[in-house]
This record gives C-alpha cells, sequence and structure tokens, in this order.
C-alpha cells in the first residue's frame, strides 16, 4: 500500500507525526518498508491528549485502526461529562436515598451510572450491585436492565485489558445478553465469550477484524444469521448451543481461515447425517462432535 487515505489526517512530511484536523480529507504516502515488515503509524488527535494506533501489514489491504478508550465513555457518556465533585456530590445523595428507599428504580439507576462515570473500577462491584437489584425491582425493563449490566461487563473487561493487540479478552459467565462496545474490541485476537446468555452474534462482530479464536460456547444460539465473514478467524467454539440445522452455519462459509469448529452438545451433534451436511457445507473444517 503507498498511501493511506483518513478524514481529517494531515502529514508532516518525511515519514514524521501526523496531526488529526476536525475535516477534509488528506491521502498520505507511506514510508517505504521491506515486504516482510509492518509499517506502523501513530496518530495524534490536534486536541486532547488522546491517541490512537493504525498498522499497515506489508502485502495485505486491511489497515487496522484501534480508537483510545475513554473510561468514561464506555458505559453512559452523558453522565461522565460532569465535574469529578459534582459527581460525588450526586453519588452522596443517592446513597442515602437508597437507605430511605432501598428498592427505588430511579434511584438504584442513578447510582450505577455514577458510580461508574466517577470511577469506573474502584466501583465496579457496588455498580454491578445496583443494577442486580434493579433487575428483581423492575422485571417490565429486565431487558433494557440486562444490556446495561452487559455493557458494564464489557467495558470493565477492556478497561482492565486496555486495547492492545496482545492476549485474550475473557467475559465467559458474565451472564450477557448483548455485546456492546465492539468498536473497542478491533485488535482483540482471542474473545472468550462461553457461558453466557447470548441469543445472536450480531453483524457488528465485522468490526473484529484481527479475531482468530472465538468461543461462544453455551450460550442460546439457534443460528449465525447475521454473523459476519471474519478474514481471520482459524477457531469456533460452539458446544452447548441449541443448534440443530447444518444450514445454521451457512455464514460460517464466508470464513475463509476457519480451520477447527467445536459442535458438542448441540442437537446437530446427534442429528442424523449431520456430518455428511457439515462436511459439504464447510470443506476442510476439522469439525469436533464430541
Amino acid at each position: 500500500m503507498g498511501g493511506i487515505e483518513g478524514r481529517g489526517l494531515r502529514g508532516g512530511g518525511g515519514g514524521g507525526a501526523y496531526h488529526i484536523l476536525p475535516s477534509d480529507w488528506q491521502l498520505l504516502d507511506l514510508p517505504p518498508a521491506p515486504p516482510t515488515s509492518a509499517i506502523h503509524v501513530r496518530v495524534t488527535w490536534a486536541r486532547g491528549p488522546a491517541s490512537a494506533e493504525l498498522t499497515l501489514q506489508s502485502g495485505e489491504k486491511e489497515a487496522w485502526w484501534q480508537q483510545p478508550i475513554a473510561a468514561r465513555e464506555l458505559f453512559w457518556p452523558e453522565v461522565g461529562v460532569a465535574e469529578a465533585g459534582l459527581l460525588q456530590e450526586q453519588v452522596q445523595w443517592c446513597r442515602e436515598l437508597r437507605e430511605l428507599e432501598p428498592h427505588s428504580r430511579g434511584c438504584l439507576l442513578a447510582l450505577a451510572l455514577l458510580l461508574w462515570a466517577l470511577e469506573p473500577l474502584e466501583h465496579e462491584e457496588e455498580t454491578r450491585s445496583c443494577l442486580k437489584e434493579l433487575q428483581a425491582a423492575d422485571p417490565l425493563r429486565r431487558g433494557f436492565v440486562s444490556d446495561a449490566a452487559s455493557r458494564l461487563e464489557v467495558a470493565a473487561a477492556l478497561l482492565r485489558r486496555g486495547a492492545g493487540p496482545e492476549g485474550e479478552l475473557r467475559l465467559r459467565g458474565k451472564a450477557l445478553t448483548s455485546l456492546p462496545l465492539l468498536e473497542h474490541l478491533t485488535l482483540v485476537p482471542h474473545l472468550d465469550l462461553a457461558h453466557n446468555g447470548l441469543g445472536g452474534l450480531p453483524a457488528a462482530m465485522g468490526a473484529l477484524r484481527r479475531l482468530k479464536v472465538l468461543d461462544v460456547a453455551h450460550n442460546r444460539l439457534r443460528s449465525l444469521q447475521g454473523f459476519p465473514p471474519l478474514p481471520w478467524l482459524e477457531e469456533l467454539g460452539l458446544e452447548g448451543n441449541p443448534l440443530d440445522h447444518a444450514s445454521a452455519l451457512s455464514p460460517l462459509a464466508a470464513c475463509p481461515r476457519l480451520a477447527r469448529l467445536r459442535l458438542a452438545g448441540t442437537p446437530l451433534a446427534s442429528a442424523p447425517g449431520a456430518a455428511h451436511h457439515v462436511g459439504l457445507l464447510l470443506p476442510g473444517v476439522d469439525v469436533s462432535w464430541g
């Protein structure tokens, strides 16, 4: 690749730093590199200290971009813009009100949002407790609260792990019902989502362009409808999901590097002729049935 096109990118010349402006498009020439090496560009925002990473692998047609992680923006951005002193004052009010009305739905939700905006990991357990109590107190909005709890778990895992490309992001057994914040998982190579409550895998997972290993065993997946073609996916674990037709796996045919698929404990594993149909659908994929 001889250049990179990006919104608001401006070059410093001679392979120097590039600064992002709020408007216009620029096409930047990249410095020459040997065919076997990667080109790494660091991009810095013109306003504020935030930065982002961009890696271009020689010979590939993809550019990998990882946006910076701002803790206060991960859970509820509208609350995170307030000053810390004001947030602390409101937290104290909510705690006092909670003593008087321990099952107040508004108080529980407000306290969860304020605690996260104030200091996410320091108040993680109290935030989680508020959301669990809110689920019990407001069954009509259980779906909304479950999605909020899922966002909390993903955000906390991201803050602990960081946004780098190394290692595994573990979200096993976190009662996830949705997959938020996928835009922050761009460089994750190994994602563990086993033992959750996911009923589907969204098309937004296409943001995980570097994902090689995905474990979604023991969720509630009946099909992979909407699952995007992930170019680097090599291994997928689907054990224990209620998959009962080979056609439910058809989106996987668009994953060019898929080599290993685990289907133990699914209804499909005991269905007559399943191995034959899956073999026709996914030739060359090593399928584990037990």
